[in-house]
């Protein structure tokens, strides 16, 4: 092993993520050199057929845990299927742990709930994984703690795969709920979470979810997700050493390139919408460059693992890591223009890379301006468009030759 792996592998996990956010170029070297996504779960029971293993992560999910478990408790099972709960507590400081083992007492089906060692704070990735390596079902189902299921989920689900074995694993709809329970729209601009039907066609990621369509985004709801326990163990762990938590993304993606993921166009969770959850602070924060890189750099290293997947890998490596940052060098020297013409004081102008040198207020402002004009942009061409069909209106006519 590298002097650089067992560097960091002696940090604690804060330490490694905030190596992850100072040092990107060091942590992609470790994580080539030791193969982070590319290990396969070595589970720690056999196999026991019929049996669904539902995984809940949960960091200070008091407020919601106990309904996401009562909602498990109450699917509507045939005899022939099972169920096993799997609670990870990641390190909360409420009283997460307490409230999931006092109703792990009362629970109708096996219940587990689980810790990492010292009862420390991985993050969602190693929750997961450690649920994962702890399940014994040949079904896995992934349950966030502030979601719920609908009480037919997992049976249809399961009998759905059952009857179409060519599918490992399926996905479905859910309602799209707000922190009192209440039905609101969601981040799709519908009250039905995973339904993309009223997006425009010519963007619209087509099902069932194949890698060429997931390696765009990443429209599976994760609460909604069921898999074949083979899915895992031929697509390997969750990455823990990514930085923007889009660990089950990554997942859907490397399953998609052996078996098409299918959506049943029906709500069988509630998927709750709140400010602390982490697809709020991902669209607040402006996370969506970051995660679209390290799906790049996760995604080229797993191919790399897989022999038949090699050639694959140089291909899809070399077409999109030139395109992304070339995106990024559109925006940069966009940002460079603004900073000259509305920051004229700002010393950034005499550098050889302008939007390097601005504070996080200027370049602030400039991506505000940016994207002020070309809003503006988009409603010149939506008013031409307007003046083209009604050009016998003379008056109008008069002034189209403005847009």
């Amino acid at each position: 092993m590298s002097n650089i792996s067992q560097d960091w592998e002696s940090k604690s996990t804060e330490e490694i993520l905030e190596g992850i956010r100072s040092q990107p170029v060091k942590w992609l070297i470790q994580t080539q050199s030791t193969g982070s996504t590319t290990r396969s779960p070595n589970f720690f029971y056999p196999l026991q057929k019929d049996l669904v293993s539902v995984i809940i992560p949960a960091f200070n999910a008091e407020p919601f845990l106990a309904n996401a478990i009562a909602s498990v408790w109450r699917q509507k099972l045939p005899d022939s299927l099972d169920i096993e709960i799997i609670i990870i507590d990641d390190g909360s400081s409420d009283g997460t742990y307490e409230l999931a083992l006092t109703m792990a007492h009362t629970s109708p089906y096996q219940m587990h709930v689980l810790q990492h060692k010292g009862g420390v704070k991985r993050g969602v990735s190693a929750s997961r994984t450690l649920g994962i390596l702890e399940a014994k079902g040949e079904w896995i189902s992934f349950l966030d703690a502030d979601d719920a299921f609908l009480p037919e989920k997992t049976w249809l689900q399961v009998e759905w795969l059952k009857q179409h074995p060519k599918y490992v694993c399926i996905c479905s709809y859910g309602y799209n709920i707000d922190e009192s329970g209440s039905p609101t729209t969601g981040w799709n601009g519908t009250t039905i979470s995973g339904d993309y039907q009223s997006i425009d066609e010519s963007v619209r990621l087509k099902e069932p979810y194949t890698f060429k369509e997931l390696e765009n985004g990443c429209p599976v709801v994760n609460s909604t997700f069921l898999t074949h326990r083979k899915a895992l163990l031929w697509s390997g762990l969750l990455s823990e050493l990514i930085a923007h938590q889009a660990e089950d993304w990554i997942l859907f993606a490397k399953i998609s390139l052996k078996w098409d993921i299918p959506v049943l166009k029906q709500p069988l969770i509630k998927y709750r919408i709140h400010s602390s959850s982490w697809t709020t602070q991902y669209l607040i924060g402006g996370f969506e460059a970051g995660v679209k890189l390290e799906f790049l750099f996760e995604i080229t290293h797993w191919l790399f693992s897989k022999p038949d997947l090699s050639e694959f890998a140089r291909s899809y490596y070399r077409k999109n890591f030139p395109r992304y940052f070339s995106s990024l060098a559109k925006v940069s020297s966009l940002i460079d223009m603004y900073s000259i013409e509305y920051l004229p004081n700002n010393n950034a102008q005499n550098q050889d890379s302008s939007a390097s040198y601005l504070s996080n207020d200027d370049y602030t402002k400039c991506l505000m301006l940016l994207e002020r004009d070309l809003e503006n942009m988009k409603t010149f061409k939506k008013y031409k468009r307007l003046l083209e069909k009604v050009r016998l209106f003379s008056v109008l006519k008069k002034f189209s030759k403005f847009f």
